[in-house]
């Protein structure tokens, strides 16, 4: 499913470049298996979305994730 990037929420994993990153706080953070990396702009990208449609709706609803510690400190 490809997507408009305005229309997602926070704590969305999309595909990107050929990899997968989360959405969090107007960025995209790439994902590792060792983590996540420093965060880039998401400014005019296409994307395709991974999370479920249905997650969708909990994350617009106010769903909080835990996020992972190399969110907050990127590897």
């Amino acid at each position: 499913m490809n997507g408009a990037l305005a229309s997602l929420p926070d704590g969305t994993m999309i595909v990107t470049g050929g990899q997968p990153h989360l959405i969090w706080q107007d960025a995209f953070w790439p994902y590792t298996p060792a983590g996540y990396q420093a965060p880039r702009s998401k400014k005019g990208t296409e994307v395709i979305i991974l999370t479920p449609a249905p997650h969708l709706e909990i994350l617009r609803a106010g769903y909080a994730p835990a996020l992972h510690h190399t969110l907050i400190t990127p590897v």
